[in-house]
């Protein structure tokens, strides 16, 4: 149980520090975030996933253009936080399941 555990927690932090960094570049310098959730409604335009934020507000006119847009980028604890819980509880059954499986074959 103790190595499912110490497991589980090096994978999760490799994978959502992994993610966080592909996410935050391309935030920076492409505008989006390839692993998240899109969040839109109105003027705002925003994308959340594995700690990086990332807004778009367009302004109210007839003509909005994409460089017209104010693009905020910044770190979410909390997202971050939720990201790297849910990844731990799925990898953590993720291992169960297969030291499971393994045992049962050897049993």
């Amino acid at each position: 149980m103790k190595k499912s555990l110490k497991l589980s927690i090096i994978i999760t932090t490799i994978l959502n520090v992994s993610c966080s960094l592909i996410n935050y570049v391309c935030a920076r310098f492409f505008n989006f975030l390839p692993i998240g959730f899109h969040l839109q409604g109105g003027e705002y335009d925003g994308y959340v996933g594995f700690g990086v934020s990332l807004e778009k507000i367009y302004p109210m006119t007839s003509y909005q253009l994409e460089s017209e847009a104010t693009i905020n980028v910044y770190f979410s604890f909390q997202t971050f936080l939720f990201f790297f819980a849910l990844t731990f509880i799925l990898i953590f059954v993720i291992i169960s399941v297969i030291k499971l499986l393994r045992g049962n074959k050897n049993g």
